[in-house]
């Protein structure tokens, strides 16, 4: 399940734990927390069943050629990369790997 942000200042470096939870305000300003593709505004962990092996979880930034991209925020993760393909400048890709007993 995707969970995406967008409108993230070029010098934000870290987050603080549960910036994306709608009542923290810990993002910066102008920063949003987009729906994820099951519409709730918030990040709840990765969640794979027991005995369920190996999963892979993806966090992936994007550095855009505009400061902003005028989107409706209820847009879901997927239709802002479809979006921002226009924009695109770079692109980083961390891959986590987690594995369940």
């Amino acid at each position: 399940m995707a969970l995406g942000g967008v409108h993230l200042p070029a010098g934000v470096t870290s987050l603080e734990t549960d910036a994306g939870h709608p009542d923290a305000d810990l993002l910066p300003a102008d920063a949003v927390i987009l729906p994820n593709e099951l519409r709730p505004e918030r990040y709840f962990g990765a969640a794979p069943p027991a005995g369920h092996g190996e999963h892979r979880f993806l966090f992936t930034m994007s550095a855009l050629s505009a400061p902003k991209l005028d989107l409706p925020l209820w847009n879901t993760p997927a239709l802002v990369g479809f979006h921002l393909r226009d924009h695109l400048l770079a692109r980083a890709t961390l891959t986590a790997v987690s594995r369940t007993p």
